[in-house]
């Protein structure tokens, strides 16, 4: 996703309709969102941390094989942002 179309309600969106679009369609999106989620889950910006948190556990239930390799990063990322409180 070009950075510049990226905000801090883009994650919760995304989130919204990976429910809705199926596993399969969820699992090739995963795969653009999932570098995305990781940056936005380390940006400055706290309501960008905390929509990236929000997206990454919606796109963690609907589609987890398709986040791969990157599922770890990106849950250990998440933990980080929970723990510092929403």
């Amino acid at each position: 996703m070009a950075a510049e179309l990226w905000s801090a309600p883009a994650p919760g969106a995304l989130a919204d309709l990976a429910p809705e679009l199926g596993g399969a369609v969820a699992g090739q999106l995963a795969l653009r969102v999932a570098p995305a989620l990781l940056r936005e889950l380390r940006d400055a910006d706290a309501a960008n941390r905390r929509n990236a948190a929000f997206a990454v556990g919606v796109w963690a239930r609907a589609a987890p094989g398709a986040l791969g390799p990157q599922l770890p990063a990106l849950l250990q990322a998440r933990a980080g942002v929970l723990a510092q409180g929403l």
